[in-house]
């Protein structure tokens, strides 16, 4: 029974000298020679090839054109009296509205989060960042909820001029 009371004893001493603050590298480079002899080894080492491959890369989105430029051409083109013309303008349209759409609302959830974060900022230096962070945020907001209305309006133009032209309500919607 005695050397199994002394096991627990040289553990508990080798653990001490394992959890104290090292005195020079030499001491650091002894640590970790003991530390990686008491390691097993590896028994598999990750490469490359043991990771799946990559994503594809998305096709590059080309921007829709805008829908202001189609809509008051000075020359009408052929192409305007085809159902699938009026139907791309519509989408396009409601796609770039639902996009800016969704940009308003991100603006405003980064808006809420920042007036949080500043009511909760002790620190008057890093509450004046945040402070101008929102402000620029808010600026953003009135810019891009702008550009919902410009959606809009560029919507109503494309109904009106379908309209005008007796296109069927159907082709637009």
């Amino acid at each position: 029974m005695t050397p199994l009371i002394g096991v627990p004893a040289v553990v508990l001493a080798f653990l001490a000298a394992l959890g104290a603050p090292s005195q020079s590298l030499g001491d650091v480079a002894r640590r970790e020679a003991i530390r990686r002899a008491l390691t097993p080894q590896a028994t598999h080492t990750l490469t490359n090839a043991d990771l799946p491959p990559p994503p594809a890369a998305p096709a590059p989105e080309a921007a829709p054109p805008a829908v202001a430029e189609t809509v008051f051409t000075a020359a009408p083109v052929a192409k305007e009296d085809t159902e699938a013309w009026w139907r791309d303008r519509a989408a396009s349209a409601r796609a770039a509205k639902d996009r800016d759409a969704l940009l308003v609302e991100a603006l405003q959830s980064r808006i809420n989060a920042l007036t949080t974060d500043v009511v909760n900022r002790d620190d008057p230096a890093q509450r004046k960042l945040l402070i101008e962070e929102r402000q620029r945020a808010l600026d953003a907001l009135g810019h891009q909820q702008q550009l919902v209305k410009d959606d809009d309006e560029r919507l109503a133009d494309l109904q009106e001029a379908a309209r005008k032209k007796g296109i069927p309500p159907g082709w637009i919607r």
